[in-house]
């Protein structure tokens, strides 16, 4: 994972205003085994995809931050979640790299 420059947008945009960071992720940094806290189904509807866990925190890539879905995720999975902003672009690159493994 890597943090981006100012001139992508508007997950740029989105990440400044919400104070979250920006990410671009790559296949090679996707763990799929994560899928058993948030199933595909629910990573597609919502455009959210579990990156990372530390402990007891879930770390999650998302297009728009949506407290509902963050909600739903820590209810169901019992942990805390920290989130990332990504592009749209770049996340239906990682659910289709995910849905073909």
């Amino acid at each position: 994972m890597k943090s981006m420059g100012a001139e992508e947008y508007p997950a740029k945009e989105i990440s400044e205003k919400y104070r979250l960071p920006y990410l671009e992720i790559e296949t090679k940094d996707l763990d799929p085994s994560l899928l058993k806290y948030v199933n595909f189904d629910f990573c597609n509807s919502y455009k959210v995809l579990p990156i990372g866990k530390k402990g007891r925190c879930l770390i999650l890539a998302m297009v728009h931050p949506d407290i509902k879905v963050i909600d739903d995720i820590k209810f169901t999975t019992g942990l805390e979640t920290a989130i990332g902003i990504i592009e749209e672009e770049n996340m239906n690159s990682l659910l289709g790299y995910i849905k073909n493994c």
